[in-house]
């Protein structure tokens, strides 16, 4: 019996060891990790799934943040970095619009790099980009992370990485910007084109109305005797 036991408790460790990187795991690390941001004022989730009451001293937001989707990316397993696995967390601020993105633009890209996270094979965890880089400059000095030792190299990777993720994320919003912008020419377009038909059929129609005019005055005038006063 007690073998059984044991037996069953080791299936069972074993399976939660193999479940490995996941959308669930990267959700739970990010939560973790913007909890630990010491920029954070309040984060705690609300009853509405992927949603969660958000504050933060980097820029001037408290409200509502909504998780949008969670995205692992593999494509570097068979490339240089040797299969890295990035975990990406897509949020919207709920409630914010373009200008409060023009406005706080180098605050909100230094947090959106705070939404990538590694997943780190040796201690089977999702870790920061800032821990991912120190423990590559550790490997490449071919020793254990010291305090003090590798600073230059880490804040090399970590100056790369916010560079990256403030590009992508002004790419992406100056794509949406373009593509809201074009919308509103073509409906504004769309706009003139319908009040000038408008236009037309009014015009049209008044045509008529002094066309139908014209020939009852005409049958009137036909109509009188000769001689009598019109």
């Amino acid at each position: 019996m007690r073998f059984m036991i044991f037996v069953g408790l080791w299936l069972a460790a074993t399976a939660v060891l193999a479940t490995g990187p996941d959308r669930a795991s990267l959700l739970a690390a990010w939560e973790t990790q913007q909890r630990a941001d010491r920029h954070t004022r309040h984060f705690e989730p609300l009853e509405a799934s992927g949603h969660y009451r958000f504050a933060t001293d980097l820029f001037p937001f408290d409200g509502t943040l909504q998780v949008l989707e969670t995205v692992i990316d593999d494509r570097s397993a068979d490339h240089a970095l040797g299969g890295l696995l990035i975990g990406q967390v897509a949020v919207d601020l709920v409630g914010t619009d373009e200008a409060f993105e023009r406005r706080h633009a180098t605050s909100l890209g230094l947090w959106q790099s705070s939404h990538v996270l590694y997943w780190d094979e040796a201690d089977q965890a999702w870790i920061s980009p800032q821990a991912w880089s120190q423990k590559q400059s550790a490997e490449y000095a071919g020793e254990r992370p010291r305090c003090g030792d590798g600073w230059m190299g880490s804040a090399f990777w970590i100056g790369l990485l916010v560079i990256v993720a403030v590009t992508l994320w002004w790419v992406s919003r100056r794509a949406s910007r373009q593509m809201q912008e074009a919308m509103q020419h073509q409906n504004t377009a769309l706009s003139q084109q319908e009040t000038a038909l408008a236009r037309q059929q009014e015009a049209l129609a008044l045509a008529r109305e002094s066309t139908q005019l014209l020939r009852e005055i005409r049958d009137r005038l036909a109509r009188q005797p000769d001689g009598e006063d019109r």
